[in-house]
């Protein structure tokens, strides 16, 4: 068993990094096909993901070491389910429409979310570099 010298601080952000990526995804598809007709736009709840990582222990994943285990139901590590958007349907009926502005703005705030996860992360391994190269002197 490893030691985790952060505290699940490590797993929780490579936990929402995956999950902002699959977001910014999710958008730009969004994006790209918003005046497709019937096309219907995705989103996923990275918020709603991480708390139930967080309730479900920290983060923490069942490791399989044969083939004929069964794996952990919504495991912390699982994929996140990506949910239709709004039910608001285009004036001639055609499938959902994708406000151009909001998902401009779910894109950027997406993005500074992801970074600050980085930057979290960055952190906790600068203070680790730091720490070893204390050690030596």
């Amino acid at each position: 068993m490893g030691i985790d010298i952060f505290g699940g601080v490590i797993g929780t952000m490579e936990r929402a990094l995956n999950l902002r990526a699959a977001k910014h995804g999710a958008i730009l598809s969004n994006l790209a096909n918003m005046d497709n007709p019937n096309y219907k736009g995705f989103d996923i709840m990275v918020e709603e993901e991480m708390q139930k990582s967080l309730n479900r222990g920290g983060g923490l994943t069942l490791d399989t070491t044969n083939k004929g285990h069964i794996g952990l139901k919504g495991q912390a590590g699982a994929p996140a389910v990506a949910i239709p958007q709004s039910e608001q349907v285009f004036g001639d009926g055609r499938g959902k429409a994708i406000d151009r502005d909001k998902a401009m703005v779910d894109l950027a705030r997406n993005a500074v979310m992801y970074t600050a996860s980085a930057q979290i992360i960055s952190r906790k391994f600068e203070a680790l570099k730091q720490a070893i190269q204390d050690g030596r002197s």
